[in-house]
């Protein structure tokens, strides 16, 4: 554009304050100055002087109507919605290049605390030329010299001097060589810095007078954020909910559109639930669960989410509830016990759909053994501490009918403090107890129900050598008596799964719908864009 231009002239042109301190009073009446008046040829009459090749002319031309440029930008700038918070509170870092121009115009509209100007030797002159027509003190900028390829790490160390304390932080991209403003814009967005740039439209390969706006550039992972977020889902999708949830932590931190971020927020506390969820964790699940419905009584805009997953909400804090009640005591209650057996039996379902097999047998084997203690524990018996003297005599024997065909001894001797899991459902049996009459009649012999001794005796041994491949296959476990990791017979395996689910719709009265009901609510629905709302 004309050498005067290009250069830039460092004597403040007539109409253009130096301020030493401070910005100038943006709340004088009649805010930022109108254009001034024979303003309105300015842009056709550098079109003509640029036509005729008469550069210098143009850029004499530029360098009058630049305090005019300058009003008008500032004023459009702070007409913008996003802008308001930034304006005179903001730290500002500027890659320089070879024209102070841009620099001038982020600098007037944004009335930065404190000024970064990350700078090449050959573009020092720029920053000196910023600093001597803004007549900035020493004490509102420092400029920061790279070779400009260490950018981030000139930037980074910027970063950890940045006061704390909702200070905002803007990194304007116009100046500087294309490596200097990607390596600026990777680490402010990444940091979640407000982004600007000097738009402006061009013609005789130069910058339109008149035509420049400075802009706040969307960040991008705002951009992208449909791809981020859907990658965390997937995570959460295939169980990995701790990485889901540090994945949702990282888009909250480093976000700036307070939408996205409360929807990052929310998805952090959920996955976090799933997590302590899955590990049985119920108390930390209920904290999160908690959290997130204080969002959702709070944001209306997350509704998709509340709908998908209230009932999981809902279920966690229940399972919270009974968290510090005794065992036995749970065990006593029919809602609190079928609770926790709906619940580990997904947990099993969970860790069957992940391929972790041997997970699942271990999980399948607890459910199989909370039946029966629940079922025990009705009748005021407890497996750990069984109180004989309370068992009717008929009962007895029965059992020890039972017990000693299994084990192949004698029926004679003394009877167990404690009943192995064969042994309580033996003894159920021999108690002619209704849910396990029920599992026989439907799985084994429907002679069951009205069976005698003998009947009950020979149906009693066939449960207890299910109960008994159920139990190898789970003491076959590394973390419990074996050396089975990952594999075991897959025919085993899936006896133990059936025999597992035969058993719970036992309990619930031989009603297999209402079990597949009641489990949706412990299972963990999948989450996409589509389903909340945010694929665009």
């Amino acid at each position: 554009m004309g050498g005067r231009v290009l250069s830039f002239v460092v004597t403040p042109a007539k109409g253009i304050p130096v301020i030493s301190s401070g910005w100038p009073d943006r709340e004088r009446k009649g805010g930022w100055p109108a254009m001034h008046d024979g303003s309105e040829g300015f842009e056709s009459r550098w079109e003509q002087l640029m036509s005729e090749g008469r550069y210098s002319e143009a850029g004499q031309l530029y360098e009058e109507m630049f305090p005019v440029v300058i009003e008008r930008v500032c004023r459009e700038f702070r007409e913008g919605v996003v802008t308001g918070p930034l304006v005179g509170r903001c730290i500002l870092v500027q890659t320089v290049g070879l024209s102070p121009l841009p620099l001038i115009l982020v600098i007037r509209a944004l009335e930065p605390k404190f000024i970064y100007f990350v700078h090449t030797e050959q573009s020092l002159s720029s920053v000196d030329a910023v600093t001597q027509y803004l007549g900035l003190a020493t004490s509102r900028y420092q400029k920061v010299p790279v070779d400009g390829t260490d950018v981030y790490q000139a930037i980074r160390n910027i970063a950890s001097r940045l006061a704390e304390g909702g200070v905002p932080v803007v990194a304007d991209l116009t100046g500087g060589t294309k490596v200097m403003s990607v390596q600026l814009a990777l680490f402010s967005a990444m940091r979640g810095y407000s982004l600007v740039y000097v738009r402006h439209r061009t013609r005789h390969r130069n910058i339109v007078p008149g035509s420049e706006a400075v802009v706040v550039i969307e960040n991008p992972y705002e951009v992208f954020r449909p791809i981020e977020f859907g990658r965390a889902l997937e995570a959460a999708n295939s169980g990995a909910f701790d990485r889901a949830s540090s994945e949702f932590g990282r888009l909250e931190r480093i976000l700036s559109e307070p939408v996205s971020v409360l929807w990052a927020r929310a998805l952090r506390l959920y996955c976090g639930m799933l997590r302590d969820w899955h590990e049985f964790h119920y108390e930390g699940a209920e904290e999160s669960a908690s959290a997130l419905e204080d969002l959702f009584r709070q944001y209306p805009f997350l509704s998709s989410l509340k709908e998908t997953v209230q009932a999981q909400v809902h279920t966690v804090k229940r399972l919270a509830s009974t968290a510090t009640t005794p065992l036995f005591d749970a065990l006593k209650d029919p809602d609190t016990a079928r609770l926790m057996v709906l619940d580990i039996y997904a947990n099993a379902l969970r860790c069957d759909g992940r391929g972790r097999v041997a997970d699942a047998t271990v999980r399948y084997y607890r459910a199989i053994e909370l039946i029966g203690q629940h079922l025990l524990a009705l009748r005021d018996i407890d497996t750990a501490a069984v109180r004989w003297e309370s068992v009717p005599e008929d009962a007895i024997a029965l059992f020890r009918r039972i017990d000693a065909t299994f084990r192949g001894q004698s029926s004679e001797g003394p009877l167990p403090e404690k009943l192995a899991m064969t042994q309580g459902y033996s003894l159920l049996v021999a108690l002619r107890d209704s849910v396990v009459l029920r599992f026989l009649a439907t799985m084994i012999h429907k002679d069951a129900v009205a069976g005698g001794d003998d009947v009950l005796s020979k149906l009693g041994g066939h449960l207890v050598k299910r109960l008994r491949r159920a139990a190898e296959a789970r003491n076959n476990h590394i973390l419990i008596h074996g050396w089975t990791t990952s594999r075991h017979g897959p025919k085993e395996h899936e006896k133990v799964r059936r025999l597992s689910r035969e058993l719970i719709i036992a309990l619930f009265e031989g009603d297999g719908a209402r079990v597949d009901e009641m489990l949706s609510d412990h299972m963990f629905p999948e989450l996409s864009l589509d389903t909340l709302g945010l694929a665009v």
